[in-house]
């Protein structure tokens, strides 16, 4: 029969592994509803320049989710390296001293010419909860390439950190895919970045 003796050391065992656990949840718990990776990024194309923009959505855009996260649904993004090829980062991080990057992908039955024809502009919002307040916007701009791509910077908007690229790759004569990124930090990754180097006169 255990006497008193034997069942304190058990007793205290188990006290301590139950602290653990709810400590543990709780803290993941409060990572978790902290962390801005869990936090899909509303996405739409505006009519106007990101100078001038009119608020009324013109076409909306998936969202833009960190893909290490369960937010949404994960698409395939159309730069992604081959699985396992040598060199390539993890899911989710940007190779730029591991930053994790969002994306989101859409398809827009709209030809790239009418997006490139009149005053647009991508703009990212903080979440469905807030939308006023914009974090990343980036004009459409500028000519295709050889592919049918066109490239523009999104830049941070309201002090939010985030700042990123979207490519417009005209799939179709009638279909648009934008692919649009997004990080926080960039403009602070390299603080020991040294300027551009003055040319030899």
């Amino acid at each position: 029969m255990a006497t008193l003796r034997d069942r304190i050391p058990a007793a205290v065992v188990v006290l301590v592994l139950l602290a653990v656990v709810l400590t543990g949840g709780l803290v993941g718990r409060a990572q978790e509803a902290a962390s801005p990776e869990t936090t899909p990024r509303p996405a739409h194309i505006h009519a106007g320049t990101c100078e001038s923009l009119n608020p009324d959505v013109l076409y909306p855009l998936n969202d833009v989710i960190f893909r290490g996260t369960a937010v949404g649904t994960p698409q395939a993004s159309p730069v992604a390296s081959p699985a396992g090829a040598a060199g390539s980062p993890a899911a989710g991080v940007s190779p730029l001293s591991g930053i994790p990057a969002a994306v989101g992908v859409t398809v827009l039955d709209v030809p790239l010419a009418d997006l490139l024809g009149g005053q647009r502009a991508i703009n990212v919002h903080e979440s469905a909860e807030n939308l006023p307040n914009y974090i990343a916007c980036g004009t459409i701009v500028g000519a295709q390439d050889a592919t049918g791509g066109v490239y523009i910077g999104l830049a941070e908007q309201n002090g939010s950190g985030f700042s990123g690229t979207a490519w417009l790759q005209a799939t179709s004569e009638t279909q648009t895919t934008v692919t649009v990124f997004l990080a926080e930090g960039l403009a602070t990754a390299l603080p020991g970045a040294s300027p551009a180097a003055t040319p030899a006169v």
